[in-house]
């Protein structure tokens, strides 16, 4: 039986953030939002999560670290370890699965990349790099494997022979002749069609490769600030991603920015800086219609690519997220973090984000606990067995009604919550509302803040 099980309105998300309990190893847990179920794969205590792939037919989940160097092997639906693989010598930092399933590429910090078959776990060879592997893709029809590394390099491979069939040479800075990246390349992505790969690196950069002749195509900085002022030509670029159509290309960067790029024009579309850290990961809904992204703020971020804004920003107590990634049928995100935990999420029926009033808050009565139905909210607290409810306004930030008490007390409220979604304050008081405002400051912090 799937260890999946929905998770009934009464749990909803708090101004937009949810934060996720770990409840230990093949545990499900409630993501507070309506339409989440989390599945948790907790490793070892030291071990820590870098990569994450998904099987083609959606059935696998690999993981890859540090700890063992090993790569996990999982059912998606009920996280039983289907097979270890073990043969690197240090840190796993990227996988990728061939389009047949077949094979499993790993790349790892100890300068191999190794070919796996996935369904005996059998090591079919070890590719040796120039430097540390930093990332690995298949191309579309399965014939090619790239790779880009801690040397600036991308190697062009033959999977099924080992043959090295074409190496982009890396440039010894910005300024020095050749048409390669100067700094670690730290992504690379296929274009559906297979006739572009995109690289991105820490020289700030995105290049577009024609991958029959390895020509350069086009590179990629931009010249515009982002929101914050910070200069896109500034920022090391940290993951990259096609979208399904092979139009637009996501990007993450080193100081918390994400952005969305033409493919054809090389134009900026759109720039994001939603994240307090780095963005460590970008994925495509295979639908999409989505945009994951993973950040060293120990968040993940579910984007509305029609509308372009944030619809779900959900907090990992795993730590850093290190690895998004979509199931084929885009109803499953995984989620690798720095604390060893992959989490596997139903995003399939992912509604708008809760009002910023949901959820529990620490006031001077005791812990205020408030849900909306519609337009209405209803809430109770400890004291004298406490009970409230109101009004919701238009924003989804203030509320104001009335509140009763098991002692025949009873009066008036308004509440509004704080920009960041952590505090609320405003005033009770008994009978009707005062005509000078006056009253009982009610106020508090959320009650899972620390």
């Amino acid at each position: 039986m799937a260890l999946f099980r929905s998770i009934g309105t009464r749990h909803r998300a708090v101004a937009g953030a949810i934060l996720v309990t770990l409840l230990g190893t093949y545990a499900t847990s409630p993501l507070f939002g309506q339409g989440f179920s989390r599945l948790d794969l907790r490793e070892e205590d030291d071990y820590v999560s870098w990569a994450v792939a998904f099987s083609p037919d959606g059935k696998t989940v690999a993981s890859g670290g540090r700890n063992g160097d090993a790569i996990r092997l999982r059912d998606t639906q009920t996280g039983n370890l289907i097979r270890t693989l073990k043969g690197h010598s240090n840190d796993v930092y990227t996988i990728a699965f061939s389009p047949d399933g077949k094979t499993l590429a790993s790349g790892g910090f100890d300068e191999t990349i190794k070919l796996w078959d996935t369904q005996t776990g059998a090591l079919l060879g070890t590719l040796k790099e120039q430097s540390q592997v930093y990332s690995v893709a298949f191309s579309p029809d399965g014939r090619l494997l790239v790779s880009g590394n801690s040397g600036g390099m991308i190697n062009f491979w033959d999977p099924q022979t080992g043959i090295l069939k074409r190496t982009i040479q890396r440039r010894k800075s910005k300024r020095s002749p050749g048409n390669g990246h100067s700094s670690t390349v730290c992504s690379i992505s296929f274009a559906p069609d297979g006739k572009i790969l995109a690289s991105g690196s820490g020289d700030n950069s995105i290049k577009l490769w024609d991958v029959r002749t390895g020509n350069l195509i086009k590179t990629i900085i931009g010249t515009q600030k982002s929101p914050s002022g910070r200069r896109l030509d500034e920022i090391r670029i940290k993951c990259i991603a096609f979208s399904p159509d092979g139009k637009t290309l996501a990007s993450g960067g080193w100081d918390r920015t994400n952005a969305l790029w033409d493919v054809q024009t090389g134009q900026l579309k759109a720039v994001f800086e939603e994240h307090t850290g780095d963005v460590n990961s970008v994925a495509f809904s295979p639908d999409g219609k989505t945009l994951a992204t993973g950040s060293n703020d120990d968040s993940f971020k579910l984007w509305d690519l029609r509308t372009r804004k944030v619809k779900w920003s959900l907090k990992h107590k795993g730590g850093d997220v290190h690895a998004v990634a979509f199931s084929p049928d885009s109803k499953i995100l995984a989620v690798t973090t720095r604390l060893g935990t992959t989490s596997l999420i139903r995003i399939e029926s992912v509604g708008p984000p809760p009002p910023a009033v949901v959820g529990k808050w620490d006031i001077s009565t005791g812990p205020l606990t408030l849900s909306v139905q519609g337009d209405k909210v209803t809430g109770s607290y400890p004291f004298f067995n406490g009970q409230v409810q109101g009004e919701l306004s238009n924003d989804g930030k203030s509320i104001a009604g009335t509140w009763k008490q098991s002692n025949g007390h009873s009066g008036g409220f308004v509440l509004t919550v704080s920009p960041d979604g952590k505090q609320i304050s405003g005033r009770r008081w008994t009978g009707k509302k005062p005509v000078d405002g006056a009253g009982e400051v009610w106020s508090g912090k959320r009650f899972d803040e620390p």
